[in-house]
Order: structure tokens, then sequence, then C-alpha cells
């Protein structure tokens, strides 16, 4: 079985402006790794660790967290006070059966979270220049150390029209027969700030699903609902 499932994410705000010759680069810090522009500005950490002072209860990181707009304001949310299990940008679910079921949500209710984990095995920068980005990421989703999944992770980030564009592919292969529950939520998921004014909206074709979050500036989401499963 092979699951290829993508998604996109623009965030719009004020201008950014690449400087001629340079390039992105990616810098590391203590929980994980920060893509940034070409003068400078993050455009988001992937985190593979969690922080000393951290009130997240999920077990795994492996997650978008700070995602900034070009103005340099963060958007998302790490462990809100709702839902201490939630982590910026991430991809996940909380019910997968196989030979150890699992529970890499954080969530609990339906499968085990002890000894389940996401574990970074590899985050390195594959090309860059001044007008994009592409990283190539490499994560194994454990439970009780036996690998379940085999998830490879590209993402593709650039700036068109003061807008950051971050394209992720999430390519995942399992070690054995799984079996993910049927469920309204789950998957890939973006925990966005609290504060700020919330509008929904429904656009056709129904593929294509997204919110606005007002707070100083235009955020988009946009979850693209093209995916893709082979088996195998």
């Amino acid at each position: 079985m092979r699951i290829g499932r993508w998604a996109a994410l623009a965030l719009v705000g004020l201008g950014l402006a690449a400087s001629a010759g340079e390039a992105f680069a990616l810098v590391a810090d203590p929980n994980g790794k920060v893509l940034q522009t070409p003068d400078g500005k993050p455009v988001f950490r992937y985190m593979t660790s969690k922080p000393a002072d951290s009130k997240l209860t999920a077990n795994s990181l492996c997650c978008f967290h700070p995602v900034y707009t070009p103005s340099g304001k963060e958007v998302t949310a790490l462990a809100p006070d709702d839902h201490r299990h939630h982590r910026g940008a991430f991809l996940a679910w909380y019910a997968l059966r196989g030979p150890k079921d699992a529970d890499f949500w954080g969530w609990g209710q339906f499968a085990p979270t002890k000894d389940r984990v996401i574990e970074n095995r590899s985050l390195e920068l594959a090309a860059a220049d001044a007008q994009k980005a592409e990283l190539a990421t490499r994560n194994d989703w454990l439970a009780e150390g036996e690998a379940l999944l085999h998830e490879e992770l590209h993402v593709v980030t650039h700036c068109r029209d003061a807008v950051y564009v971050i394209d992720l592919a999430y390519h995942l292969t399992p070690t054995a027969d799984l079996k993910l529950d049927q469920s309204a939520f789950a998957g890939f998921c973006v925990r966005f700030r609290k504060d700020g004014t919330l509008q929904p909206y429904l656009q056709v074709p129904s593929s294509y699903r997204g919110i606005s979050l007002d707070i100083g500036e235009l955020i988009q989401q946009k979850q693209v609902a093209h995916q893709e499963s082979r088996y195998k």
C-alpha cells in the first residue's frame, strides 16, 4: 500500500523582496530547523523535538510551527489550551489499525498513544535559490519501537505576489497491512491561533476548502483534496 497526500498552505501578508543572488537557507535551532528567506526572514520552523517548557501532550512533533506571514506574524499554535495535542501544521491519525494499533494524533480515545511516536530521521535542504526552496524530510511512525509507516515529505516553498506558498507532498509507505478508522477529522491539520476574526468559507468545487483569519492581514489555509491511494 502506498498513500500520497498533497496539501497547499498559502500565507498572504505584507511584501517580501528577495535579494538577487541570495538564496533561501535552512538554519538549525534547538527544536528543529527554520527556513529563512534570502533576506533572513523566517518562513516556518519544522519541529523535530519538544521544547522543555511545552505543554504539548502528544508524543510526536514533526510539524510546522511557527508558520509566519511575510511581515513576521506567527499564525499557528502549539498545544493550545483547548487541544493540548495540536501542533501547528501536521499530519497524523488517531486510530491506525495494524500489527500494533496506534494513535499518532495524540488523543488516546480510540487507540494507544503510549510508545507511539513519529520520529524524524532526516531534514535537509534539497535545493534553494532566490526564488524557492525544496526540503526533503524522512520520518518513521513507530509503535513500541517498530516502524509502522515510513514517511517521505517533500516541501516546496516560494514567494509570489507578497505571498508565501508552501506546497507539501506526503508519501507514506506502510511496513504491513494497515487500516485507518473512518472519521470526520484527522489527517492533515493546521492549528491556527485562536485570536482574531474567523471567517469560514466554502468554494466550488467542493474539493477546495479553507478559512480566512483576520489578524491584521489575510491568512489562508488551503487543503487540496487531491489525494491518491494505491494498494499493492
